[in-house]
């Protein structure tokens, strides 16, 4: 009985420690630096893809004599298939829609692990660029409500197994749907010299499960890893997207002058922007890809998950997007007149010898002051603060892509 208790004991703090290494992952895999991050990035989708073309290589499906690592480029880019392609068969090289998923979902992992990182540091970056105080983020009501966030923001045990099930599920369904319908093999087939049959070219598919079982899993993994570090993006999304209108009357920003920061103080906030903009675009490009894969899907299921994905898609990424572009305009806007406000209140007082009854070197001071500090505001954008204006419509483009998938596909449903 004794032992049973001291095991149990064990076990339960083995998995306190595994839960909170869980949590903090994040933060000890992604490197701090933003030049470290923007290598970080990529290399995890490299690493794997090079990693599964060496599995394809040791067993010959990585590519053949007749369909060589270039078809991946001429079936993406029409205009450089100069004849008719030579493929008899279905290699890794030659299997657009799966590389395309392969790279989005490994880069939905390295995405969403930047974006922890970047938001764990946001309270100390905002106060390092002079924004926020810091005794706003100690106590009151927004310190609460962060507390609050911070908490929710982190999916409990069940919740993660439960998210990892339904992703497992995800994956193998669309594997199922590539397998049985997937357009692969009818495009490969049309623009093949011998016109190969979709069945030679289904038996000679690279993660066919029936020949290579190990591949086929490694498909179905890779695809489980992308769906569910999206779905706690788009669950951390929601939860940020909340808290921006929960808390838009409880944020004090301070005017952050340009000599000072480029970004008017914004910086820290643009760099999480950058993530919510590729994690857009990272989605829209998987999005081609599913819709694609799920257009060959025996039956209708397929345009209907196509058209829930791209809605759910949209909501998610579009909603957060314009939620921080609305905190960002909004709030250095009203920054930028009540500093305009109180320059031309100290210039009236001036003007009224208020200043210049404390004799004339304070007078010279604060005229001084006052001249920079007009200069600078009237410089400064009355809306988006941050340098490359081009990004906040730019980070619309991938939201318009989604929504002109969700329109077409729920028009193929209605008809």
């Amino acid at each position: 009985m004794k032992f049973l208790k001291s095991l149990m004991s064990k076990i339960g703090r083995a998995s306190v420690r595994v839960h909170s290494a869980l949590d903090v992952y994040s933060e000890k895999i992604t490197p701090k630096s933003k030049v470290k991050q923007a290598f970080f990035i990529p290399s995890f989708p490299l690493v794997v893809m090079l990693a599964v073309f060496a599995a394809c290589a040791a067993v010959g499906v990585e590519s053949s004599r007749e369909c060589p690592p270039s078809t991946l480029l001429h079936l993406a880019v029409p205009a450089f298939r100069e004849h008719p392609s030579e493929c008899r068969e279905l290699p890794l090289v030659a299997d657009l829609p799966s590389v395309a998923l392969g790279v989005t979902s490994t880069l939905a992992v390295t995405l969403y692990l930047t974006l922890v990182r970047r938001l764990s540091r946001l309270q100390r970056d905002l106060v390092a660029s002079g924004l926020v105080r810091p005794e706003k983020f100690k106590v009151g009501e927004l310190a609460e409500k962060l507390e609050r966030l911070n908490g929710e923001i982190r999916l409990g045990r069940l919740v993660k197994v439960v998210l990892l099930a339904v992703s497992a599920l995800g994956s193998g369904y669309l594997y199922w749907a590539a397998y049985k319908g997937g357009r692969a093999f009818s495009d490969l087939s049309e623009i093949s010299r011998d016109h190969p049959s979709e069945d030679v070219l289904r038996a000679s598919w690279w993660a066919n499960y029936t020949e290579h079982p190990l591949l086929a899993a490694t498909w179905i993994a890779v695809g489980t890893a992308g769906v569910y570090f999206a779905a706690k993006q788009a669950y951390i999304y929601q939860k940020i997207l909340m808290f921006s209108i929960g808390s838009r009357k409880h944020w004090v920003f301070q005017y952050v002058p340009r000599d000072r920061d480029d970004d008017f103080g914004w910086k820290p906030v643009g760099d999480v922007n950058s993530m919510v903009y590729l994690g857009f675009l990272n989605f829209a490009v998987s999005l081609f890809a599913v819709a694609y894969i799920l257009q060959g899907a025996p039956g209708k299921s397929g345009n209907t998950v196509i058209g829930v994905m791209a809605l759910v898609g949209i909501g998610a990424n579009l909603g957060i997007v314009l939620a921080l572009l609305w905190v960002m305009v909004k709030n250095h806007r009203n920054i930028i007149v009540r500093k305009r406000a109180e320059v031309k209140r100290r210039l009236l007082e001036r003007g009224d010898g208020a200043v210049a009854s404390r004799g004339p070197s304070v007078g010279e001071r604060d005229f001084s002051y006052l001249s920079v500090q007009g200069k600078l505001l009237y410089e400064a954008p009355r809306w988006y603060p941050l340098r490359g204006r081009l990004r906040p419509l730019l980070s619309v483009a991938p939201g318009l892509f989604a929504f002109y998938k969700a329109g077409a596909e729920l028009l193929k449903l209605i008809q």
